[in-house]
């Protein structure tokens, strides 16, 4: 059993490979110990938590016969960063692998969590993991304080009971996990919910998408246009309206924009082509509220097409389709069928 729901078998994936050295294995193994201790004391709703450490035991087979599909069906995914996980098949022949179940995670809502345990070079990091913004650092930073070597974990290479820097530091990391866990269990709380109180408009052939226009963004906006409707969408509105500055032109339009949004779309997107978007994400979320209002769940997304998330969007749970490339259809559609065609 596990604490968060399907589509996740596990709360937790701990991915770490320190070759032969087995103190730093050890070390993994205990810290693992102490932040499941950690969390069960203090979060008694979460008995069934369900951690699940990658580590295989022969290396003649392959990542993929250990873990297949277990990476991306676990909540957080926490990887120990270290010099000789960098030089592991984690970062090697099966990087494709491992990035690719790193992205269907996130895709599903799940999380990656960086733990830097010792210093290392960042630009000889792969490309996917740079990308990944959640980073905690958990070694000394004094170069001396282990002696020859330099700087090893906290806590390394066992733990001890007056250790304030390591307790402290595994409070933290236990905050953040659990903190990962109950939003993602929350996100999927709030989704049953709409699917059986609200009703979903579900389209009958083409997905009708409204994608909101900025006048600044007109040329992103036609480019999106075209490939939402090179992939079997419909998009609205065909035309979009100019808005001038005055309050009445304002709240016209708006009245315009939630009568379609109610009356003909399956799901409302916003296209984010640089920064600040914050201001376009509560207008989504405000027309998402005045929907609910009137009876209707709406499905809105964020099609980022610069790369990175946006906090307020996680906070106001609009999802992120990530759009950087330009073959991100298959992403788009992955979330249409996570959203518009659920239950079908």
């Amino acid at each position: 059993m596990a604490f968060l729901d399907k589509p996740f078998d596990h709360d937790v994936f701990v991915s770490f490979d320190h070759g032969l050295d087995q103190k730093f294995s050890d070390w993994t193994h205990e810290l693992v110990k102490e932040v499941e201790s950690e969390i069960l004391d203090y979060e008694r709703e979460m008995i069934n938590l369900s951690v699940l450490v990658g580590k295989r035991s022969d290396a003649q087979r392959p990542l993929t016969m250990y873990f297949n599909n277990k990476v991306k069906s676990s909540g957080v995914i926490l990887v120990m960063m270290s010099q000789k996980f960098l030089d592991s098949p984690w970062c090697g022949e099966e990087m494709e692998w491992f990035e690719k179940e790193l992205r269907d995670n996130l895709q599903k809502g799940g999380q990656t969590v960086l733990l830097l345990c010792e210093p290392t070079d960042e630009r000889h990091w792969p490309a996917y993991l740079k990308q990944i913004r959640e980073k905690i650092e958990f070694y000394a930073n004094q170069s001396d304080a282990f002696g020859p070597g330099g700087p090893k974990p906290l806590g390394f290479p066992r733990p001890k009971p007056d250790d304030r820097a390591f307790v402290k530091a595994v409070t933290n990391l236990s905050t953040v996990v659990v903190g990962h866990l109950q939003k993602i269990k929350e996100s999927s709380r709030l989704k049953q919910e709409s699917m059986t109180v609200l009703e979903v408009n579900r389209p009958v052939d083409k997905p009708k998408i409204y994608l909101h226009p900025r006048p600044s963004h007109l040329e992103a906006w036609n480019d999106a246009k075209g490939i939402l409707q090179d992939s079997g969408c419909e998009v609205l509105p065909d035309v979009p309206d100019k808005v001038g500055n005055d309050l009445w032109e304002i709240e016209r339009a708006r009245e315009t924009r939630l009568r379609i949004l109610n009356e003909e779309a399956n799901a409302a997107c916003i296209i984010r082509v640089d920064t600040p978007v914050e201001q376009d994400i509560q207008l989504l979320a405000s027309d998402r509220t005045a929907l609910r209002v009137l009876g209707k769940n709406m499905p809105c997304a964020l099609i980022d097409r610069v790369g990175g998330s946006s906090v307020l969007a996680k906070q106001l749970g609009i999802e992120t389709v990530e759009a950087v490339s330009n073959n991100w259809q298959t992403s788009f559609q992955n979330w249409l069928r996570q959203t518009v065609f659920s239950g079908q």
